[in-house]
């Protein structure tokens, strides 16, 4: 006669949701919580719709996110559309002629270096951001590519064909500080 096989005890069924700190870059969870699933015992009323309301403005919120992001466009020198390039050289003959005017003006005559920026441009032309991702490692040469970013602006608006699937352009470029002046790498 066979040996009929043992049960095992299994764990009840669960769902774990992470819950992840509202802001800031530090993606650890501020908590965890299990919610039982097992059909035997849960409670199916009403257990889950508190969950559901207790994120319902976190789900919107992300929500609201990705559909932002589906309208922002990241060009960086390895990749610009060509339906852009002729914007993005117009936008950075203003930028050099920029630099170069700002640098003469000031105490950058024996600063040189590499900065590294990103410039966020809205469709009608005007900066949205303006942030330093690789620093040059001298604090006035930082700021006088940050500085130079902004005075450049506002810039022209986004051509017609682009503004129609773009809020907001995302320019990452290096800012090169020679003795010949102020160059935007492409």
């Amino acid at each position: 006669m066979a040996a009929k096989p043992a049960l095992i005890p299994t764990a009840p069924p669960f769902v774990e949701v992470l819950l992840l700190p509202e802001s800031g870059s530090d993606q650890q969870p501020s908590s965890i919580e299990s919610v039982d699933t097992d059909p035997k015992t849960a409670n199916h009323t009403l257990s889950h719709e508190p969950l559901v309301k207790r994120y319902q403005d976190e789900i919107e919120s992300l929500q609201a996110s990705i559909d932002r992001m589906d309208r922002e466009v990241f060009i960086s020198a390895a990749n610009t559309p060509n339906a852009y390039s002729e914007w993005m050289g117009r936008w950075r003959q203003k930028v050099e002629a920029t630099g170069n005017r700002y640098a003469q003006n000031q105490e950058l005559s024996q600063l040189y270096g590499e900065v590294l920026l990103a410039v966020s441009i809205k469709a009608d032309g005007r900066i949205h951001s303006i942030k330093v991702l690789n620093s040059s490692g001298k604090p006035a040469l930082d700021g006088a590519a940050l500085h130079i970013a902004e005075i450049a602006g506002p810039f022209e608006p986004l051509p017609e064909i682009i503004r129609e699937e773009v809020d907001l352009l995302h320019i990452t470029r290096t800012w090169r500080f020679t003795p010949i002046g102020t160059s935007v790498a492409f």
